[in-house]
């Protein structure tokens, strides 16, 4: 197996011939099928062979339509099984489709890049984000953790605190403004 760069790849070109060939299997999802194509690709989910025999146009279909029959077929089992009532009723409402959960996660990033860019230059608040990521709430697990008296961690959450109520207005309009 060669090595595979995907930064000396032609993109523009790539994506363009794998829709030719995605329009053959499907004209009203080709596009999302190349995407998630590529997307497997460079995640490393599908490793491309530049050997193999195909070209990465033909690989990037191929392992799309592999993806999305596999999807097709677990929602198939999970109906007849009842599995999707099941969580619909565990959950009140029905499970979240893999682009909702796609798109929390670039939200949850987009809110924790705006408040570390809040954070300014308070070191000390930044390092409580960072903590926040992690789990780490409790301010005396934060004071173990980091290494300080309990008094400087108490006072960054405060500081803290201030730096959330700035922002939970514009996280509000960032939810409207995301909301599918």
């Amino acid at each position: 197996m060669s090595e595979f760069d995907p930064t000396k790849i032609d993109w523009g070109r790539t994506y363009v011939e794998a829709l030719e060939i995605a329009r053959r299997f499907s004209v009203r999802e080709a596009e999302d099928l190349v995407q998630q194509g590529m997307t497997l690709v460079i995640e490393g989910q599908a490793p491309f062979d530049p050997d193999g025999g195909k070209t990465l146009a033909a690989h990037l279909v191929e392992v799309a339509l592999a993806e999305s029959r596999d999807r097709a077929r677990i929602a198939r089992l999970r109906k007849r099984r009842g599995q999707e009532a099941k969580l619909e009723h565990w959950m009140d409402e029905p499970p979240p489709t893999p682009e909702e959960l796609n798109h929390e996660k670039r939200r949850e990033e987009r809110r924790f890049e705006a408040v570390l860019e809040a954070c300014g230059d308070d070191d000390d608040v930044r390092e409580l984000v960072k903590l926040a990521r992690e789990d780490c709430d409790e301010p005396a697990e934060q004071a173990e953790r980091l290494g300080w008296r309990i008094e400087r961690v108490r006072n960054a959450r405060r500081r803290l605190a201030r730096i959330y109520g700035e922002l939970a207005e514009s996280m509000q309009s960032w939810k409207e403004e995301d909301d599918p």
